[in-house]
């Protein structure tokens, strides 16, 4: 066995990051994974490999060099194999599905291991600096996130590769790395070599070094980033405004950019709908259009990231019986007896009713319900009524009510009025209304 400077140092530094466990390596075929995989079997910890295929000209050829490590280290080896969609980044793309299977294969007390070094960090650097990146983009690749462990970031891609040769391993060179059309090729193979050259051979580990000293500052600013509040409720997220405008911009973007990550699958969003998300919990605009067709508007003392529709006021429309309407996204469906309802979404009405008409309608501004209290009989605004349901500000205006003679007998979901709903037995048998509404509506 080796037993070199550089081995040792890669030994001292995996074995100062990796957690215990049992471990799953990603081999590649190169010797950045190689090393790594040799790294954890040296560390104690149980391993076993998988690679990914992408079905690509050269995936064969390393997947021929992964097995070949694999037996020279006497692990198991997955061979898993991916499409590569198209889309705008094939870089991208390879890389999200090679993410995906490596995880969906992983048990789930298995850390996940790659052979990232510090190259790479610094080309990651180089990369986000150039498409203006702000201290979490800068800050590249981390030692650990999440289950995900990258052992070997503080060892240089030479290093790497010179114990690699040294421990014999057989590990091959993936020809698609010199390929210029893409982009991080181009920084690996143009743009660090002029660095180097033109400021020195430290350039490289600088950048690096300067990752992690942004890593830092990132996690300091999102520590406070998280004392902002943010809920989800179905498709919506809601952040309270007041704490966004009083909190520095860089904390209240880094809040809102939490919750446009996980909106976009993992996009931060970009400078724009920060911008107009902020605007909106000031107060300059009631609402903002974000792209993948979600919105931000304000919601009382709430900013509601939302992909639900701004609901107009539909149209009344009679309720027969038995029959069911639509009134906006929502359903109203009467029928005569059978079971009597539980819960709000349903309730029972007094036959009579309907020796009228009756419709399915908004409730007029300032319009009210009769309601009865411990000091008897009374009324409240339906504005208030819905608010004690939990109905957002946004949706009461289109929110329907159930009218019986111009007067409303049931605010639906939330409460009928006293004079609508059946008495003592012996009466005939009620007409029973079930309200359906969206999940997004609340």
């Amino acid at each position: 066995m080796a037993d070199s400077r550089r081995v040792d140092r890669i030994r001292d530094e995996a074995g100062r990051i990796l957690p215990a466990g049992p471990t799953l390596v990603a081999l590649s075929g190169g010797a950045d994974s190689a090393v790594a995989a040799w790294v954890v079997i040296e560390l104690g910890h149980p391993l076993r490999a998988i690679h990914v295929h992408h079905g690509l000209p050269d995936s064969s050829a390393m997947e021929l060099a992964a097995k070949a490590v694999a037996a020279e280290l006497g692990i198991d080896l997955e061979v898993v194999n991916v499409e590569v969609p198209d889309g705008p980044s094939p870089e991208a793309q390879a890389r999200a599905v090679r993410r995906a299977a490596i995880e969906a294969s992983a048990a789930e007390s298995e850390w996940l291991v790659t052979g990232h070094q510090l190259d790479d960090v610094a080309e990651t650097v180089a990369d986000r600096l150039a498409r203006g990146s702000g201290s979490t983009g800068l800050a590249a690749i981390r030692p650990i996130d999440g289950r995900w462990v990258r052992p070997l970031l503080a060892i240089s891609r030479a290093d790497v590769r010179g114990v690699a040769d040294e421990l014999g391993l057989p590990f091959a060179d993936d020809p698609s790395n010199e390929d210029l059309r893409h982009r991080r090729n181009r920084i690996r193979n143009v743009v660090s070599p002029v660095l180097t050259e033109a400021l020195g051979a430290d350039a490289i580990e600088g950048l690096a070094r300067s990752a992690r000293l942004l890593a830092a500052d990132d996690a300091a600013l999102e520590m406070e980033a998280g004392r902002i509040e943010a809920r989800r409720s179905g498709d919506e997220w809601y952040l309270a405004a007041s704490e966004l405008t009083v909190a520095h911009q860089s904390i209240a973007s880094r809040a809102l950019r939490r919750v446009l990550r996980s909106v976009h699958g993992g996009l931060p969003g970009n400078e724009r709908e920060v911008a107009a998300a902020m605007s909106v919990a000031a107060g300059s605009v009631e609402r903002a259009d974000l792209s993948g067709a979600w919105s931000v508007v304000r919601d009382g003392a709430w900013v509601v990231i939302t992909a639900t529709p701004i609901l107009g006021v539909p149209e009344p429309i009679e309720l027969p019986v038995p029959g069911e309407v639509a009134f906006g996204p929502y359903r109203v469906a009467a029928r005569v007896g059978g079971p009597r309802p539980i819960g709000r979404p349903a309730v029972a009405l007094i036959a009579a009713l309907w020796d009228g008409e009756v419709e399915i309608r908004p409730a007029s501004p300032g319009e009210r319900i009769d309601i009865r209290s411990t000091s008897g009989p009374g009324s409240k605004k339906v504005s208030d009524a819905l608010a004690e349901c939990g109905i957002p500000p946004r949706r009461r205006a289109g929110w329907p009510v159930l009218s019986a003679r111009g007067n409303i007998a049931w605010i639906a979901g939330c409460r009928p009025a006293p004079w609508a709903t059946p008495g003592g037995d012996g009466e005939e048998e009620p007409v029973v209304v079930t309200f359906r509404r969206p999940s997004w509506s609340r």
